[in-house]
């Protein structure tokens, strides 16, 4: 005897559709309707740390590429993370937050990162001229100048 059965996929109300048919050649079927759900999450890749320079006061702007994400019924996909790529990171460790949900409402679990600012840049002193000025007592002299810009 064999049996013959549909394969199932995607979520909601199907039919299955099942075949018997004998050695002789007789055959039968039967017809059933099952409701199929969807409830596994989506998983998420996990994404480095970054370290970054800062290149003002306020920090820079870190742009990275959000983790990708699988899931059983719906494939390959990108999780949404905040603070999104592109923002401007002060100079701190910024914790960013990755975030997925299938198509049938399953919530990946969260992965995060973190986003480094550092400034590790000395500043640099515009260079001054020389200022000669003459004594005007055994004590030397006042000389007035403008301290040079950074």
């Amino acid at each position: 005897q064999h049996q013959n059965q549909s394969i199932i996929s995607g979520d909601g109300l199907k039919t299955v559709l099942t075949q018997f048919k004998d050695v002789a050649g007789n055959s039968s079927s039967n017809a059933s309707d099952t409701i199929i759900l969807d409830t596994t999450a989506p998983t998420i890749n996990s994404h480095s740390n970054i370290t970054a320079e800062a290149t003002s006061a306020l920090g820079t702007s870190v742009s990275y590429t959000s983790p990708a994400t699988t899931d059983a019924v719906d494939g390959p996909g990108i999780a949404t993370c905040s603070p999104s790529s592109g923002s401007t990171f002060g100079i701190i460790t910024t914790t960013v937050t990755c975030n997925a949900t299938d198509a049938a409402g399953n919530h990946a679990t969260p992965v995060t990162f973190t986003i480094t600012v550092t400034d590790t840049t000395a500043p640099v002193i515009a260079s001054h001229s020389n200022i000669s000025a003459e004594a005007t007592s055994a004590l030397g002299t006042s000389v007035s100048y403008t301290s040079p810009a950074t």
